[in-house]
């Protein structure tokens, strides 16, 4: 987990969201076209090494960033 203000660069944020968006499209062929959201997948244990490369707040904030891009969906409320 960063520090209050510490923010992960550019770089890594790319290379991040790079891999969880080959892991989501990926699992997503397999699981018949449904993408998971790659926090979930990282924390599910069912995630691929070259995700695990990364820590679970890099994961997240490719998330985020995906999000932001329109290029996945963002995660489901599960509450209700």
């Amino acid at each position: 987990m960063p520090r209050n203000n510490e923010q992960i660069s550019a770089e890594r944020l790319c290379d991040a969201a790079t891999v969880c968006l080959r892991v989501v499209a990926t699992m997503g062929e397999d699981f018949g076209g449904v993408w998971p959201y790659p926090s979930a997948v990282y924390a599910s244990g069912l995630a691929p090494a070259e995700m695990m490369a990364f820590s679970a707040w890099e994961v997240e904030e490719a998330s985020r960033f995906l999000v932001r891009l329109g290029m996945i969906d963002p995660p489901r409320d599960r509450r209700g």
